[in-house]
């Protein structure tokens, strides 16, 4: 009990003060330092280098402003800004948000795709190209350059030599998917990052939600894409589904139709 009460009587009022700066200084280099990296340590990466991607920026048309047809351009002069939401939330709630896809290209005319992980919640198993949801506000070049280096590494961000935009404007998609009613409504920009040497000497860092990759000829992709449309109502899809090879048909149709315009100039 004596020893109880020494205690006591040494963290007296003034003791106790003389240590208020040194806790408070404690309290806030929690608050500063360790606090953010627990929240990064308790984040889901998404991938090898991490996804930034959490929050969306919303945006709806323009009054008077007809909601426009299925992969139909649309002017972002006829749309506004809304609020800032997470992911999660844009797809139950069926809110537009911008995003990017990206054709890499090498010396040859050749184009990457990219299969996804079995385990992975949205189109597992299926074939694709790179892309991804806009950071809030973010542009539409930085979009794609970002994909790229999550998905791919460093390495072949730097072997892009340019970038070419596939349409004018972002085209307009939006589709249903998972059990629970989820919308996926995007303004979707369209790329082609083309790579001048082959693809044997484009190194890739791939992504953990990759399962497998290959590089096709764009007439050959466009086959696959076709023949994958034309499979029986129920089959297993190589492109996740009806409406993502539809996006994938059109997007490798764009690419095709800018080189046919390249060659004339």
């Amino acid at each position: 009990m004596g020893r109880t009460s020494t205690t006591l009587r040494n963290c007296g009022i003034p003791a106790c003060t003389r240590q208020l700066p040194f806790v408070l200084s404690l309290f806030f280099f929690f608050l500063l330092f360790c606090k953010p990296m627990f929240s990064i340590l308790k984040r889901p990466s998404g991938g090898v280098r991490g996804r930034l991607v959490k929050d969306l920026r919303t945006y709806s048309f323009l009054p008077g402003v007809d909601q426009p047809t299925f992969l139909q351009e649309v002017n972002p002069d006829q749309i506004t800004k809304g609020d800032v939401v997470t992911i999660d939330y844009a797809h139950r709630h069926g809110l537009m948000h911008m995003a990017a896809v990206i054709l890499l290209s090498d010396v040859s005319g050749d184009v990457l795709l990219l299969k996804r992980q079995p385990h992975l919640a949205t189109c597992p198993n299926s074939w694709g190209v790179i892309g991804e949801h806009s950071i809030v506000d973010e542009e539409a070049l930085k979009n794609a350059k970002r994909r790229i280096l999550e998905e791919l590494g460093q390495s072949a961000l730097d072997a892009v030599a340019s970038f070419h935009k596939l349409a004018n404007y972002p085209i307009y998609m939006d589709r249903e998917f998972g059990d629970k009613g989820a919308v996926d409504k995007q303004l979707l920009y369209m790329w082609e990052a083309r790579v001048e040497k082959p693809k044997e000497e484009i190194v890739l860092e791939l992504d953990e939600e990759v399962a497998d990759h290959r590089w096709i000829s764009l007439d050959k992709y466009l086959d696959w894409i076709d023949r994958d449309l034309n499979k029986p109502v129920g089959a297993p899809r190589d492109f996740c589904c009806d409406v993502v090879a539809k996006i994938r048909q059109f997007e490798a149709a764009r690419l095709k139709a800018y080189r046919q315009s390249e060659t004339k100039r």
